[in-house]
């Protein structure tokens, strides 16, 4: 693409933007000292708690995806590089896929390692596996009647038992009412236990680190992943190429501020992870946390 001034300032806020994620997937991609959890941590005591549907497990993988999906972000932007000339490519909706996948997966890091009590650490991260529970089992019916089979017995009474292993936990934790008949606790723990929705989830990640914008930062990245007129229309840049008065003919492209936007709110959002994680696992400041760089177009800044 032939860029103006102010869109090659972008692309360069961009690329800057972008080669943070290195030290990011230095944490991911090796066996970082950040991992360990301390036998006296807040995590090590949720883990006992909630094993082996350990926080901490959940938490890493959330961070290894949302990780990964940044890479994939900044390797599907920067191409070449020469004579201090970077090569980019802007896609007009997958880029943003990518960002939303990766903002996602921190938000759940961050959903699940945020709260101050360890009770709803615990049944958030209790809830997240029974509906990845519930998941599984639709996979495995879908996959039966793929196959023109019965789903396999032995897995689905391994789902049963997990659900029931999960419920056991739940209530050794003291989180579900003592003495109720068994139809009344079942339903108990159902509420305890629900899963509220990727959407509340990324809301209430985004309240914790102090980013009012993030849900709506998601939207727009779930809309143009699902290809959806509206986020096509308020996201992207476009030209129309031709009208007869009736319809018209719009050639889209990749709107530069707004990956520059978005993928900041991942960063953000991704390094605020890290910080929880560390805190819940250490008790000890023991990393100063490196911020993403904060240069964002004015134009854009909350």
């Amino acid at each position: 693409m032939t860029a103006n001034q102010d869109e090659q300032e972008d692309l360069q806020r961009l690329v800057r933007t972008l080669d943070q994620v290195a030290q990011l997937a230095e944490r991911t991609t090796t066996d970082w000292d950040g991992w360990e959890v301390a036998d006296s941590s807040p995590l090590a005591a949720d883990d006992a708690k909630t094993h082996p549907y350990r926080l901490s497990h959940s938490a890493h993988l959330a961070l290894v995806v949302a990780v990964d999906h940044l890479q994939a972000l900044a390797s599907s932007i920067k191409g070449s590089s020469a004579d201090n000339r970077q090569d980019v490519l802007i896609h007009t909706h997958a880029q943003f896929t990518l960002i939303r996948a990766a903002l996602e997966n921190a938000a759940r890091a961050v959903w699940l390692l945020g709260p101050k009590s360890r009770d709803d650490r615990i049944k958030r991260v209790l809830a997240l596996h029974l509906a990845d529970l519930v998941n599984s089992q639709k996979l495995a019916e879908v996959l039966a009647i793929s196959a023109e089979t019965g789903p396999d017995p032995k897995h689905m009474a391994n789902i049963e038992s997990r659900r029931a292993q999960i419920r056991s936990l739940l209530a050794a934790a003291g989180l579900t009412p003592a003495g109720l008949p068994p139809d009344q606790l079942l339903q108990a723990q159902r509420r305890v236990l629900k899963f509220p929705g990727y959407e509340v989830m990324v809301a209430d990640a985004g309240t914790h680190i102090g980013d009012a914008h993030v849900r709506l930062f998601w939207k727009a990245c779930s809309s143009l992943a699902h290809g959806d007129l509206s986020g096509t229309l308020a996201v992207l840049d476009r030209e129309t190429a031709r009208s007869d008065g009736k319809v018209a003919t719009v050639q889209f492209t990749g709107s530069v501020p707004a990956l520059v936007l978005f993928t900041m709110a991942a960063l953000r959002m991704t390094f605020s992870a890290f910080d929880l994680y560390t805190t819940r696992a250490r008790k000890l400041a023991w990393e100063a946390p490196v911020r993403p760089v904060q240069d964002v177009p004015a134009t854009f800044r909350a």
